[in-house]
């Protein structure tokens, strides 16, 4: 693969997929987070990893965390 080729939305994607499958929220919120982004990757692969740790946040009953999660994008 060139260097200067975007990876961060295939990795995103795989991370999303796989803390779909996690059994609580902090695993999901450490697979969503150890996502590096390079400077050729879209600035908005940052909003998507947001999402994504609200649908956890969700999906685990943390509302506190959800609440920040989606306030955070709503502010950027």
């Amino acid at each position: 693969m060139h260097p200067m080729m975007p990876t961060g939305y295939a990795r995103l994607r795989i991370a999303v997929a796989r803390s779909r499958a996690a059994s609580s929220f902090e695993a999901a919120r450490q697979l969503l987070r150890e996502v590096a982004f390079g400077e050729e990757d879209f600035a908005w692969l940052e909003d998507v990893r947001t999402l994504a740790l609200a649908e956890a946040a969700h999906r685990f009953g943390d509302a506190a965390a959800e609440s920040e999660c989606v306030a955070a994008f709503r502010s950027a």
